[in-house]
């Protein structure tokens, strides 16, 4: 990755400060901006996946709903979910004993240590084990059954990508 540590643009007040992460080996572009009204802010191929000010709404509710609607859920995965909030979540209830992560790009996972730490502590617990790559190959090997509660935290597909999801 490289950082450009001061960017400008025309449409952002002037008060901002922002940071354009790129990640070269899947074309995935990380703008990263501090914003007054809400805090820290990730962008992900030009669309906002992330801000510090209501972060939490989100990563309680896609994590919290699913898994309180079933009785003592042991074995989670989590498709997507590279910024680690949905693991933090997770990891909040004391039934659960074992947590697959499979992100497809390391970068978001890299991006939202450096930047958003108080969710990347997700990924600290014991019970979690990271898998990057597709989660359609990982779901392959994995036995059927194994998992009570699949969350499915993956961005939009945009560009390219688009076509796989029709």
């Amino acid at each position: 990755p490289f950082y450009l540590p001061f960017f400008s643009c025309p449409t952002l007040p002037a008060s901002f400060l922002a940071f354009i992460v790129c990640s070269l080996t899947n074309e995935n572009t990380f703008f990263f901006f501090q914003s007054s009204t809400y805090g820290k802010v990730l962008v992900l191929d030009g669309i906002v996946q992330l801000t510090e000010k209501d972060e939490c709404a989100y990563q309680e509710m896609i994590a919290h709903l699913p898994l309180c609607s079933i009785p003592s859920p042991k074995t989670v995965l989590v498709v997507g979910g590279g910024d680690g909030g949905v693991l933090r979540e997770i990891s909040r209830h004391s039934s659960v004993e074992h947590i697959d992560i499979c992100e497809i790009d390391k970068m978001v996972i890299d991006v939202s240590k450096k930047f958003f730490p108080e969710l990347a502590v997700g990924f600290e617990d014991p019970r979690v084990d990271l898998h990057v790559g597709d989660a359609i190959e990982f779901l392959r090997h994995a036995p059927k059954g194994k998992y009570d509660a699949i969350i499915v935290d993956s961005s939009d597909p945009v560009g390219m990508l688009q076509f796989l999801a029709r």
